[in-house]
């Protein structure tokens, strides 16, 4: 019985794959040649002497390409062999710095088409640069301040009541992202530098104009309603006192108080010849004239404020610069020592009960005051004449309201 013998080869295949690559290229391009040219025989009306003649240099130039393909490959060993030589001779490799990068000791980095090298006594850092929008060149670092939120809550009644002031809500968004834009700027300014707790000469003041100033918004649709927005939650008074000016005495009064203040950098207290009491202003002001909130046992700040007409519609005005020797406050009723029970807040505008004079649950509290408006001068300058003799003139001095 004959015996099975069987024995494994192991050989590498790799070239023999590689040559018949090659082999199936070249005949597939000799192929596509020879198509080519007889096509261009038969239908071109090519002569068959050129036709040949380049099929004969097409064969050439392949002939010659695989020839020089094994010189190829010399040639690029031979320059790795040489360039890793040399970087191996540095001590480290060649290191990119795109990313940024720290150099301690020296380092090969490349150069274009060349080889640099650095070295630093100490450790420096390679940091990479960046275009800001502005145009300018220079490291950028990605911001680290957390995100801000903000939580706009809206309280009415109804759904109806909701749509009706969709004009309202939507306007005070638009205002509050304005103001959040200005934010760093109006922080960096100091739009109130300084608040100069004296009054503009109550004798020129009385000889005033002026009154408070609306901005609403208002855009007419094409069904012929509106859409009515206010554009600022209280009113700012406007005032000119050159109409106040009688006398030169009243003339160099204002001058001096002008120049005292800086012209319009800082505001000062003005008497409202119109609106100054929490009454009516010929009427005495008392205790419960306006009504500043109900306490609850815990609750020792209430906001100074006037209150103007009745019912929802009422709009309440704070009140920041009252004439303290005026202010009066009741607590249900009954009148509060001061400053035994109570004392002012000027920075806030509050009234402040002392610990052991909080109104309780349900007692409502109640103020009578005269006050002063915070303004400043809406001018950079005054123009001031002398219409007669011992007579001066301003003709216009404009005031403008300020929020503290």
């Amino acid at each position: 019985m004959a015996e099975k013998v069987e024995v494994s080869i192991e050989a590498d295949t790799e070239p023999f794959l590689t040559a018949l690559d090659n082999l199936q290229r070249l005949s597939a391009s000799f192929g596509s040649q020879l198509g080519g040219a007889l096509r261009s025989i038969a239908v071109d009306g090519k002569e068959v002497d050129s036709v040949l003649r380049r099929i004969a240099v097409s064969l050439a130039g392949t002939a010659l390409n695989q020839g020089l393909q094994p010189l190829q490959g010399l040639l690029g060993s031979m320059l790795s062999n040489v360039t890793g030589a040399a970087f191996g001779r540095a001590g480290a490799g060649v290191v990119p710095f795109a990313a940024g990068g720290v150099v301690s000791s020296p380092t090969y980095f490349p150069m274009g088409n060349r080889l640099g090298l650095m070295g630093e006594a100490g450790a420096e850092a390679v940091l990479p640069l960046r275009r800001g929008s502005d145009g300018r060149l220079g490291v950028s670092a990605p911001a680290s301040s957390p995100p801000v939120n903000i939580v706009f809550n809206v309280t009415t009644q109804d759904a109806a009541s909701f749509r009706k002031s969709e004009a309202q809500v939507t306007g005070m968004l638009a205002r509050a992202v304005s103001r959040g834009a200005r934010t760093l700027t109006e922080v960096a300014m100091t739009e109130l530098t300084g608040f100069h707790d004296v009054r503009f000469p109550t004798a020129v003041s009385f000889g005033a104009t002026g009154g408070p100033e609306r901005r609403n918004e208002i855009v007419a649709l094409t069904s012929g309603r509106e859409k009515r927005n206010a554009r600022f939650a209280h009113s700012r008074h406007r005032y000119d006192a050159g109409t106040g000016v009688r006398s030169l005495a009243d003339l160099y009064e204002i001058v001096d108080f002008f120049e005292a203040r800086r012209g319009s950098l800082h505001a000062f207290r003005f008497r409202d010849p119109f609106d100054m009491k929490s009454c009516r202003a010929d009427l005495a002001p008392s205790p419960t004239d306006q009504s500043l909130g109900t306490g609850n046992g815990t609750r020792a700040r209430f906001a100074l404020v006037k209150r103007y007409g009745t019912g929802a519609t009422t709009y309440v005005r704070p009140i920041r610069k009252p004439v303290l020797s005026s202010l009066q406050v009741a607590v249900a009723g009954v009148v509060a020592a001061s400053p035994g029970d109570y004392g002012f807040d000027v920075a806030t505008g509050e009234i402040v009960f002392t610990p052991g004079s909080i109104p309780s649950a349900g007692q409502e509290v109640t103020a009578g005051f005269e006050f002063d408006v915070p303004v400043r001068f809406d001018t950079e300058r005054l123009e001031v004449g002398i219409s007669a003799f011992k007579a001066g003139s301003i003709p216009s001095i404009p005031l403008i309201e300020v929020q503290l």
